[in-house]
């Protein structure tokens, strides 16, 4: 019988919490880094530089920045990749979403260990072994490398705009409908499926809906978001791919990209309502979600985005053409039409789609 077990990269420092900034500077002393290029956007370095500055003179070490904007194709980075100094030790992505895939996918290609540095909880990608970048004006996941480390500090979390908080909240409950689309191809394929990684990537959910605050910017609430997504990373390094996070309401946002270019809605929030359309569909877990969407304020900021349903109908339809070797409930002859249906006939979703 041939082994069924494989590698996993997971990062062997966590530190969330208040004022967790700080411990930047104490991995860099303990890990005895010499070179170090701190990568981040032109926001974030207004904002931190001061605190950065205070790291490089305390250690008195090498560093350097690259300011890398968001929308950075994937052809810079392959440069910017290749023009670094080979005596570059550690990377540390500082910023969003953007500036966090686009540092690991560096890190990836000279093979460099990196520290993320989150300070949104917009998704899972802080953690997770993937970049979602744009390639020719499509957005696709490009193999990355897991983070040596991970520094949340709750007190940058906490004033970030809200819309990426909303986004985090969306994008955390997608693996209950996920773990459902994970299971549904493995049953059909008759392929053995990742038991380990759905267990991590229902717990990471599990935990954050017990939570009893309703302030989203609380300590509490922000800190049990951020360890959700962080589990929720690792169980894609566990599986080997994004199954474990990323099904049938991955497909339906990815086709939103796609159908409104640079009008699309943040991640996250299509994640989150397509989330709800798709547990509809697989009688999964529904009112649990709709509970929690609506005690965080989700559904209520959802509204004030005045989302076009016919632009959901054309997701739903074109989704499964978005991954073609995945099979998720989707896939199923006649539920896209059922999916479409329930825009209208669900009593929460009537309200928020124009």
């Amino acid at each position: 019988m041939k082994s069924k077990t494989h590698k996993i990269s997971i990062p062997t420092i966590l530190k969330i919490g208040k004022g967790a900034f700080k411990y930047v500077e104490e991995i860099l002393h303990d890990e005895n880094i010499e070179d170090v290029m701190f990568i981040l956007d032109e926001n974030m370095y207004k904002m931190l530089h001061e605190n950065i500055e205070d790291i490089i003179k305390n250690l008195d070490i090498t560093s350097n920045y690259k300011i890398i904007e968001p929308n950075t194709k994937i052809e810079d980075l392959i440069s910017i990749s290749y023009s670094l100094d080979s005596k570059i030790e550690l990377l540390v992505g500082i910023g969003g979403g953007s500036i966090i895939d686009r540092t690991k996918y560096i890190s990836y290609l000279k093979k460099i260990p990196w520290l993320s540095v989150p300070t949104s909880p917009s998704n899972d990608g802080f953690s997770s072994p993937l970049s979602s970048l744009y390639i020719n004006n499509k957005r696709v996941s490009v193999p990355a490398k897991m983070p040596y480390g991970i520094v949340i500090d709750t007190d940058i979390i906490m004033n970030c705009p809200i819309h990426m908080l909303i986004s985090g909240i969306g994008d955390s409950v997608s693996n209950i409908t996920a773990v459902y689309d994970m299971n549904l191809e493995s049953n059909k394929k008759m392929i053995n499926n990742d038991d380990f990684s759905a267990m991590v990537s229902l717990q990471s959910i599990d935990t954050l809906l017990k939570v009893q605050t309703q302030d989203i910017r609380s300590d509490e609430f922000i800190t049990h978001l951020v360890e959700s997504l962080t589990m929720s990373g690792i169980a894609m390094e566990i599986a080997g791919s994004s199954k474990p996070s990323s099904g049938s309401e991955h497909l339906i946002s990815h086709a939103l990209d796609q159908l409104l270019g640079v009008n699309n809605y943040p991640h996250g929030i299509q994640v989150g309502i397509s989330t709800y359309i798709v547990s509809l569909l697989q009688k999964n877990r529904s009112n649990e979600i709709d509970t929690f969407f609506t005690l965080t304020g989700f559904w209520d900021y959802v509204k004030t985005l005045k989302i076009k349903r016919e632009s959901i109908e054309e997701a739903i339809m074109v989704a499964p053409s978005i991954k073609k070797n995945r099979y998720t409930v989707l896939s199923i002859e006649g539920n896209r039409q059922k999916a479409i249906h329930l825009l209208v006939t669900d009593k929460m979703l009537s309200k928020i789609l124009i």
